[in-house]
């Protein structure tokens, strides 16, 4: 692995915060509302969202998703008075390792400053160990937080400080 590849495993962030275009009063989740980079393929992907019903973060369209997170915000919508949130992202293999699952964090994280409401992304309790390390990299710096196996075998559970939200990385 090249030094350049190390620093981008660390630092990727391929969310373009300039494409973001989303109006909480009429959402229409068949137009993007933002956009990603893919710094493999160098394509520019869409990326969708619904904020009512059943939340998400889709990039890619319907016929070729890429990655999707469900968003849960304990039933409010992005805009309400102190919405926080989490998200539970499924990246498809072949586009892992290049920023999806970080740009959809990103994308909410910014969503939920934009409304200023004072709503946060929080980390969800239960996580994939791959989660966990991108929350310990990306928002603590690294240092460990301690972990126990979920009943399922796949998951783990984390005790995240009281305090920890995540803050965009671009």
């Amino acid at each position: 692995m090249t030094a350049f590849d190390t620093a981008w495993k660390l630092m990727k962030a391929p969310l373009d915060v300039g494409s973001i275009d989303y109006d909480p009063a009429h959402p229409d989740p068949t137009k993007p509302i933002a956009y990603f980079d893919d710094p493999k393929s160098g394509e520019r992907v869409p990326m969708f969202s619904r904020k009512f019903g059943n939340q998400y973060i889709r990039i890619g369209d319907r016929e070729n998703k890429r990655a999707e997170a469900k968003l849960d915000t304990g039933g409010k919508t992005i805009g309400e008075e102190h919405t926080h949130a989490n998200i539970h992202p499924k990246v498809n293999e072949e586009y892992r390792e290049r920023g999806y699952a970080t740009a959809m964090y990103d994308l909410v994280a910014h969503l939920l400053q934009q409304a200023g409401t004072g709503g946060e992304l929080w980390p969800f309790y239960v996580q994939s160990p791959e989660a966990k390390e991108m929350w310990q990299n990306k928002q603590l710096g690294g240092r460990e937080i301690h972990s126990n196996l979920d009943p399922d075998g796949k998951h783990i559970q984390t005790d995240w400080p009281e305090n920890l939200y995540w803050r965009p990385t671009v």
